[in-house]
Order: structure tokens, then C-alpha cells, then sequence
């Protein structure tokens, strides 16, 4: 053990509790934890930061949205979202985007809440930011947090939103 025991169990607890903490390097976010991103951790952890993600109230709603959405959404194809991982949510979101013909990543045909919905997923850093700020800003104009009082027709409004652009994103090659 060249660095120790330390650094080899924080790298096993990220892994363990990779449901319910946000890993970032200089900022952005990982997805995964590989191993060259374990080595460098223990060298250089200064590089590193964790954000703890365990949704509740109004956020533990506005995820179930999420996940009910793409659970019934070809944005996922054949894959079911079944747990609270942000991975499992943010993961389909920006593959969809990234997977956009280069006319729709490009296209100012489709409607405004379908263009800012495409700008927030291709521009997307970190994943509780694009979850609970970016995309309610782009679709409802104000962010969601446990201390803001919502209205259970806001989340349905942003549902529905939400989904209408992601359909309008799917068929938009369709109108070439």
C-alpha cells in the first residue's frame, strides 16, 4: 500500500455511496470513478470535491418527475430508471442531447422552451445544478429547493414542459 489504507478507503466509500454523492474534478462533474481518477485522487485529492445528494422534499419530488419521465420517454430507449441515483437520471439526459443529429443541436425551428432545454443539456457541468436551477429556469423561470413553496400545478407544468421538449427534440429530424 504505497499511500496508505486512508486514501484507498475514501475511494472505496465514493464507490459505495456513489448513489448519493456527486464527484467532481476541477469543478466537473465524473460520472464514474475509474481508476486512473482513484490514482490521481489519492496523489492530488486537493483536485477533488463531493457534493451530497440525497433528495428530499421538493427535490425528492421534482426527481421522481425526472425519473417517471424518462422511464415512459424514448430519451432512454429500453432502459428503466429504478432507483434515486443521480447518475441513472442526468446520464440519459445529456447521452440525449449528445446524441442529436448536428441539425437539431443547431436548428432554431423548433420552439424557444425545446432550445433552451438542448443549450442546458449540451452545456451541462454539474448535475444538481442542471436538475433543481437549469432546466426549471429554461422551462418555468425559477429554480426548485427545498425552501421555496411550490405548487403542485408548477411541477406538473414543469412535467409537461419538460417533456414537450424532449419529444419536439426526438421528432425535430423528422421535419427535414
Amino acid at each position: 500500500l504505497k499511500y496508505g489504507p486512508i486514501p484507498i478507503l475514501i475511494c472505496l466509500f465514493l464507490l459505495v455511496k456513489a448513489d448519493e454523492l456527486a464527484l467532481y474534478r476541477e469543478g466537473r462533474f465524473l460520472s464514474s470513478l475509474s481508476c486512473e481518477e482513484m490514482e490521481l485522487m489519492v496523489k492530488r485529492p486537493e483536485l477533488f470535491s463531493i457534493k451530497r445528494f440525497t433528495p428530499t422534499g421538493l427535490r425528492c419530488e421534482i426527481f421522481n418527475v425526472y425519473r417517471k419521465l424518462l422511464n415512459a420517454s424514448p430519451v432512454t430507449g429500453e432502459v428503466k430508471i429504478r432507483n434515486n441515483s443521480m447518475v441513472s437520471v442526468v446520464g440519459p439526459l445529456v447521452q440525449f442531447a449528445a446524441n442529436l443529429s448536428d441539425y437539431v443541436k443547431h436548428t432554431r425551428t423548433i420552439s424557444k422552451q425545446a432550445q433552451a432545454v438542448r443549450r442546458v443539456l449540451l452545456s451541462a457541468k454539474d448535475p444538481i445544478a442542471l436538475l433543481f436551477t437549469d432546466l426549471p429556469k429554461s422551462l418555468c423561470g425559477g429554480a426548485f429547493s427545498d425552501t421555496k413553496k411550490v405548487k403542485s400545478n408548477q411541477v406538473n407544468g414543469f412535467q409537461i414542459a419538460l417533456r414537450g421538449a424532449l419529444v419536439e427534440l426526438t421528432r425535430a429530424d423528422q421535419f427535414l
